[in-house]
């Protein structure tokens, strides 16, 4: 009687213990099941291996797939735009599964946010799905980062959150790096004055093809091109480098073309220009280096003109002899003026003579007298 008791308590035990795992199982499934009655948000936060918020450029989303549910079993359905896609939704970790369905993305219809200065964007008012997310054009300065997939609502091992904030960290943005390169036009007058309207060009060629050149102005021959008008300088645009390029060091060249100004010596210097690229804690580094034609490292990449007029000819002489001047008569000396005759008389200059000379005498014989 005590066995059966026993045996009765066991069983009982047992049946208690089994209704609790039932129960704690059906709440765990309750707990994973979707209230398909919600909608949701997903903010992306996008940020350098340093943890700086990246901000500036655009995030797009697109539904890929619509969530579902039949008989109580949940599944990812494709949308229309990506029905055509060749992917397994049941393991959404499979590699390569967010870069397959980025590539019928330009047939879906998307919404694109701008990010924020704390390098976040937010998508609101999302049905429950599992949703791609591109971005289409990058911070200044930054590499995109991969397409990634995100599902509404999120299961994080407790709960399900309808609205997600997702980091994607394996995919951080690279910040390129870039050169800016340009030329300066100078030009010397050596003899006469240089017309400011004649215009010069001057081209950037890279080393070898595939190069990074700057967006836009490329020729058929890899080359950009560029015009300045008198003295000044232009601009060949920003190169870009990103981590693909880093180890490597890109060499371009920089001449004037010589064309056919009249009066002007072009300058037949060739600089070249070596870029350096690096990359180091999610950062690429582009080092400029630019040199002249004996390798001596330069500030500036600048070409000078040296214009000089060609001399005028000298006035012809005539054969025909100059008439020999007539001689110019000397100048006839005009005789001095002689004094008028004033009618002078010599007797009154003898008589007062001879009357001084009495004088004279007659003094000294009185001296003598009174001297005795």
């Amino acid at each position: 009687m005590k066995k059966l008791r026993i045996c009765s308590l066991l069983l009982a035990a047992v049946l208690v213990y089994l209704l609790g795992v039932s129960a704690a199982a059906a709440d765990e499934h309750a707990a994973k099941q979707p209230d398909y009655s919600k909608t949701g948000s997903i903010s992306v936060t996008i940020r350098t291996a340093d943890k700086t918020p990246v901000s500036g450029g655009t995030l797009t989303i697109y539904e890929a797939a619509k969530a579902m549910v039949d008989n109580g079993d949940n599944y990812f359905a494709l949308t229309k735009a990506f029905a055509d896609a060749d992917v397994d939704l049941t393991n959404l970790e499979s590699a390569g599964l967010a870069e397959t369905l980025a590539g019928y993305a330009s047939g879906a219809e998307g919404t694109t946010v701008s990010i924020g200065s704390d390098g976040t964007a937010k998508f609101s008012s999302l049905e429950l799905g599992l949703y791609l997310l591109v971005q289409e054009t990058p911070a200044e300065g930054y590499e995109a980062i991969l397409p990634f997939l995100m599902t509404v609502p999120f299961w994080d091992g407790e709960a399900l959150i309808y609205d997600v904030d997702a980091t994607p960290k394996p995919v951080v943005a690279i910040a390129n790096g870039k050169v800016a390169l340009s030329v300066e036009k100078k030009i010397e007058e050596k003899a006469g004055k240089a017309p400011k309207d004649t215009a010069f060009q001057f081209t950037l060629t890279p080393k070898a093809k595939g190069y990074p050149m700057p967006a836009g102005g490329v020729n058929q021959d890899g080359a950009v091109t560029v015009s300045i008008t008198g003295s000044g300088t232009a601009d060949f645009g920003t190169i870009s480098y990103d981590s693909s390029n880093a180890g490597k060091t890109y060499t371009y060249t920089v001449a004037e073309f010589k064309g056919d100004a009249k009066n002007y010596t072009y300058d037949e210097t060739v600089y070249e220009a070596h870029v350096q690229v690096s990359y180091k804690d999610g950062k690429v580094t582009a080092t400029l280096v630019c040199t002249d034609a004996s390798g001596k490292t330069v500030d500036t990449m600048a070409f000078t003109n040296v214009y000089e007029e060609e001399p005028k000819p000298s006035p012809s002489v005539s054969s025909t002899p100059s008439p020999t001047p007539s001689p110019t008569p000397s100048p006839v000396p005009t005789p001095a003026k002689t004094l008028p005759k004033t009618g002078l008389l010599w007797w009154p200059v003898i008589l007062l003579a001879a009357l001084g000379i009495l004088f004279v005498v007659a003094g000294l014989a009185y001296r003598r007298g009174r001297s005795r």
